[in-house]
């Protein structure tokens, strides 16, 4: 059987019953992520997504197609565009589709007219499920407007089928070591790194504040890309000493929804937060003034291969500046020289560590900047083989846990705050533990507490209270033979709360 007749019908142009043939196209759409009207040219399109710049040639895209259809293409992406689907979703369906009409215009001797199952199976017998799923989604989408190109066998299918289902990132990460979270001393191991090539000069403000917002954060390379000054609140206390910072964070791939309309005010943990000020006194004393508040973040820019540097108004793209630094994150360490260092990693990373830390599904799709739990699957593993893996382990990261106590230990009469409102309290005995020298976060207090920097132990606090619920808690969970993860998943507080308490029985002789 030759290609002709196996796609039979694709040369032929059908309009069934219920389809009726687009005449008029709009002149100008109004894309949903930037709600500004855009002139419609099928030979370049260029369009500002929710991060980056897209370019869309139909004219190009539509190569293969006989011309009625071509013109019904450009109406189907066109449609799409016009404050229906995302630039990003549009430009991964023509991408997808344009592929599979060149694939098979090799195989056939005419121009295509119609779109048949034959062609469609053809096509995605060695694909994966993710671009099976983009080109079925495309199609989906033309099949609902009522308008030629698509062949009745098709529509029955795609009607009547279920979209293919891709591997799970979970079976992904557990049979690619590559893919899979980093430990917690892996991760320590990173950001170890990116302060040595901080210090060094390698890396500028700019460079350290991207990575640690990527490790320590979460934060999508696109929603990076759309931060700006004003997005920032600095608090400091009378002396110019760093309180926190918040930072109003643009949440991305909400349906019909510009990033920038979806904010989430987040706090920054201490370390990011000093690098967002050392960045923006890196600015200033580029721009030698205040800078604007819509001024990107990221605008910190070279000239040519030289080493003069220039604030780039429309920000510096971010994704090019991760794949240019990161290699010297993996050189740094013998140990990162084969592994890949991409954001999506260090979001399952963060998000790992927090479900093995008991954190509420909330508190985890707060931590990913996610909108709901539905899609936090995605991104933690928490599965038994990935445990044996990476985080079983855990003797040979203890014997590093004397920073984990991470704030000091003073005389309760010298505390920052000495009011009621910033004491931290055992709630079995309701006696001090400490107090907070900012504002009291109320997470996990008071245990969370002892890993804090900014908490201020008690000399005479009931720190062997709070170590005796620990160990209780433990022994519990070692009567009921539950997994190693969850019997050690404590382990880190009890050994920075014990250092607390064996660093008062030392002081006190």
């Amino acid at each position: 059987m030759t290609a002709s007749n196996k796609f039979s019908g694709y040369d032929t142009f059908i309009v069934y019953s219920n389809e009726l043939i687009p005449e008029d196209f709009p002149k100008r759409v109004r894309p949903i992520d930037s709600g500004k009207l855009i002139d419609v040219n099928f030979d370049l399109m260029k369009l500002k997504g929710d991060a980056d710049d897209v370019s869309i040639r139909l004219n190009q895209l539509s190569v293969g197609l006989t011309k009625a259809t071509s013109s019904i293409f450009c109406y189907v992406v066109i449609h799409a565009l016009n404050g229906r689907r995302k630039i990003s979703t549009v430009k991964r369906w023509v991408n997808q589709f344009s592929m599979f009409i060149r694939d098979i215009k090799v195989l056939v001797p005419n121009q295509i007219s119609c779109i048949n199952l034959a062609m469609f199976n053809w096509f995605n017998q060695d694909k994966s499920p993710s671009s099976q799923k983009m080109l079925r989604s495309f199609i989906k989408y033309w099949i609902g407007l009522n308008i030629p190109g698509i062949d009745l066998d098709l529509k029955n299918y795609i009607k009547s089928s279920k979209s293919p289902k891709p591997r799970s990132t979970i079976k992904i990460q557990n049979s690619n070591p590559q893919e899979r979270p980093f430990s917690m001393q892996q991760t320590r191991n990173v950001l170890t790194n990116i302060e040595s090539l901080y210090i060094s000069g390698v890396f500028n403000p700019q460079d350290y504040l991207m990575w640690r917002l990527i490790i320590s954060e979460a934060m999508r390379p696109s929603q990076l890309q759309l931060l700006e000054l004003g997005d920032l609140k600095i608090d400091m206390d009378i002396n110019g000493n760093l309180i926190k910072v918040q930072v109003n964070v643009p949440i991305v791939k909400q349906k019909a929804t510009p990033a920038r309309k979806y904010m989430m005010e987040y706090t920054l943990s201490e370390p990011v937060g000093r690098a967002v000020v050392d960045h923006i006194k890196y600015i200033s004393s580029i721009t030698k003034k205040d800078p604007e508040h819509t001024l990107p973040i990221f605008c910190v820019a070279r000239k040519g291969a030289g080493k003069q540097i220039f604030i780039n108004n429309n920000g510096i793209n971010i994704t090019s500046r991760i794949s240019y630094s990161r290699k010297y994150i993996a050189s740094f360490d013998d140990e990162f020289q084969n592994l890949d260092l991409f954001c999506r990693r260090f979001k399952h990373t963060k998000l790992t560590h927090l479900a093995m830390l008991g954190a509420p599904l909330e508190v985890l799709a707060r931590a990913g900047f996610q909108t709901s739990t539905v899609s936090l699957t995605h991104y933690v593993n928490l599965t038994e083989e990935a445990f044996v893996n990476y985080e079983n382990q855990l003797s040979s990261h203890h014997e590093n846990l004397l920073s984990a106590f991470r704030g000091k230990i003073i005389n309760k009469n010298l505390s920052t705050n000495p009011d009621l409102d910033h004491r931290i309290l055992d709630p079995d005995i309701d006696k001090d533990v400490g107090s907070c020298s900012t504002k009291p976060c109320n997470v996990l207090a008071p245990f969370g507490c002892y890993i804090c920097p900014r908490f201020e132990a008690f000399e005479d606090g009931a720190h062997q209270v709070v170590l005796d619920g620990l160990l209780s808690k433990k022994k519990k969970l070692i009567k009921l033979k539950l997994p190693l993860e969850a019997i050690t998943r404590d382990d880190y507080l009890i050994d920075a709360v014990s250092f607390v308490i064996s660093s008062i029985k030392e002081q006190n002789g």
